[in-house]
């Protein structure tokens, strides 16, 4: 009985982290969803230690483009290579998540605004050499938004301004 039980609660908590991780998982880039983002973002700013924070938010350059000329599929292959370049630029910490379509929002903690702006410059440069996906002749480009957030209150209003700020990019 005593080994049924045990294999009981073992195959109980491989299904609850695995429903947990399709709960807050991107299933098509595996990053995190919007939700799973906000979740995270509120545990992250209650740590002092980690501020100044920066919100970058980010969107592919005519991605539409992109999906009406080479097809989804293809459409699909290039949002898996933005999230992976995404995440080959943040830390362990950081946070990055598909908010939708073609726009991403990365959080990264400890950082100064202008490590931020390098981020997204090494970020955009990268996606435009990337030859590994695109077809030739093609060049991805991403704009972002970037916006510093020094206290947990400021969360939100960070959140639009980085919006606002990639509207105008």
């Amino acid at each position: 009985i005593l080994f049924t039980l045990v294999m009981t609660v073992i195959a109980a908590k491989e299904t609850v982290g695995k429903l947990q991780k399709e709960r807050d998982l991107d299933t098509l880039t595996q990053i995190l969803n919007r939700r799973s983002f906000h979740e995270y973002a509120l545990k992250l700013l209650t740590d002092m230690r980690l501020y100044p924070m920066a919100v970058l938010a980010c969107d592919i350059d005519h991605f539409k483009r992109i999906n009406d000329t080479w097809g989804h599929e293809y459409g699909d292959k290039v949002l898996q290579l933005v999230s992976a370049t995404l995440q080959n630029h943040v830390r362990e910490r950081d946070l990055v998540a598909r908010f939708g379509g073609e726009e991403f929002v990365i959080l990264l903690t400890d950082i100064t605004l202008r490590d931020a702006e390098e981020i997204a410059q090494r970020i955009r440069r990268d996606l435009r050499s990337n030859k590994d996906t695109l077809l030739s002749g093609t060049k991805l480009t991403m704009s972002f938004g970037i916006s510093l957030i020094t206290k947990p209150f400021q969360f939100e209003q960070a959140m639009k301004e980085a919006d606002q700020l990639l509207y105008q990019a």
